[in-house]
């Protein structure tokens, strides 16, 4: 199994291919490809709208919990296609990987994306077959949106503008990091939501 850097593989991704980043944190990945997985069919269903208001027993009406719009979580429905034979020593790599929780799935149509997925239901492992011309399903649970690529910026003294151009609302994650040795204070955060049209 070969290990490919994603920061020179995103760009250039071959047409019907995904890569799985095994860690969050992690700049590699494993691609399918190198075992031989062509993707042949990816099914993308969108994430449904939360129910926003409840039924309660014994109550005329329903309960609204406000007017924010979330989502639940979505389906990736991949068909792949062995273009080789796999080895036992390769499916029991890939059963590893498939199995770790939280990977990032990278898809060719979109390089510099990625979904925060986890196997849907680990007894599809169970039956993976081995031998070239043979063609299997894996569904992914993921977040509800993709991601995109951490934003690094230097801070300097004075008003700093992270922009950050996201298409869904979601989570931010700032990390500040200190490298000097003398405490910094005074630090104030405001974050502004794009503007919907």
């Amino acid at each position: 199994m070969e290990i490919t850097d994603i920061s020179t593989t995103a760009a250039t991704m071959p047409n019907n291919s995904m890569n799985i980043n095994t860690s969050v944190t992690s700049e590699t990945s494993n691609t399918f490809l190198l075992w031989g997985i062509q993707l042949v069919r990816r099914q993308s269903l969108l994430p449904t709208k939360r129910e926003r208001s409840r039924q309660i027993p014994f109550v005329h009406g329903t309960v609204h919990f406000g007017e924010e719009e979330y989502y639940d979580d979505r389906m990736e429905m991949c068909e792949f296609h062995l273009t080789r034979d796999v080895t036992r020593e390769e499916l029991r790599e890939i059963i590893y990987i498939l199995q770790r929780q939280n990977n990032r799935l990278y898809f060719w149509d979109e390089p510099d994306k990625y979904y925060i997925a986890n196997l849907y239901d680990s007894a599809e492992l169970n039956v993976l077959p081995r031998y070239k011309g043979a063609n299997f399903v894996l569904n992914f649970k993921c977040h509800s949106f993709a991601h995109g690529p951490d934003v690094k910026v230097p801070l300097i003294d004075g008003a700093n503008d992270i922009v950050y151009r996201g298409t869904a609302p979601s989570a931010t994650l700032i990390i500040i990091r200190n490298p000097g040795d003398t405490p910094v204070q005074g630090i104030n955060i405001s974050a502004i939501e794009r503007v919907r049209h």
